[in-house]
């Protein structure tokens, strides 16, 4: 789920930073510079908030992938124990 949350927040990111470039290549009357305002504004808080969703999933990412072994050991062995015969 916290990677379809990041991507969807990629994607906002991405859509809103369109947006702004958009209106960059424009000519700089007060109509267009109020709306470049405007976007980057928009832009702000969406940037912020993909930044975070992806910082939080490279810090958690590592710990998940490392912790694999923790939780597949157990039933690795119980299977092997499982099909070898008894003696």
């Amino acid at each position: 789920m916290a990677v379809k949350r990041r991507e969807q927040a990629l994607q906002d990111y991405r859509r809103l930073q369109a947006k702004v470039e958009k209106y960059e290549e424009k000519e700089k009357t007060g109509p267009v510079l109020a709306k470049l305002h405007q976007a980057r504004e928009e832009l702000r808080p969406v940037r912020d908030d993909f930044e975070a969703k992806n910082k939080q999933l490279l810090d958690e990412m590592p710990r998940f992938y490392n912790s694999r072994l923790d939780y597949f050991q157990p039933s690795f062995e119980s299977l092997i124990r499982a099909q070898s015969p008894e003696q």
